[in-house]
């Protein structure tokens, strides 16, 4: 079988200079529609031609890095424990990929309450 969806597209982190951390926003999933969805799906990318890599449950904490339109780019625990060290909270002189050691993708913002940041 052949992906014919949009290229993936990862979240980008840091560049925000020597004193900020590398994503400085939280958010927590909320506001699924309890009768057709029970998750809010990640994608490769912000749109929903691209593959679904994962789904958060209600009360999930995320950390937020990228917005693109309707989308934000989230990094999240890939066990859903809030207090696992995914590695942003310290500076990021430039901009880069994240590459873990926690998960990460596009959530529709509908499904996201900001929490802090």
């Amino acid at each position: 079988m052949t992906y014919d969806g949009p290229i993936p597209m990862p979240i980008r982190v840091g560049g925000d200079g020597q004193q900020a951390d590398a994503c400085t926003a939280a958010a927590q999933v909320a506001n699924l529609d309890r009768e057709n969805s029970t998750y809010a799906s990640v994608r490769d990318a912000p749109s929903d031609e691209t593959k679904e890599r994962d789904r958060l449950d209600a009360g999930q904490i995320v950390t937020v890095c990228a917005s693109e339109g309707d989308w934000t780019g989230v990094v999240y625990s890939k066990n859903g424990e809030p207090e696992q060290d995914c590695g942003l909270s310290t500076p990021l002189a430039t901009e880069q990929n994240y590459i873990g050691p926690c998960s990460q993708g596009w959530v529709q913002s509908r499904y996201l309450t900001m929490l802090a940041g």
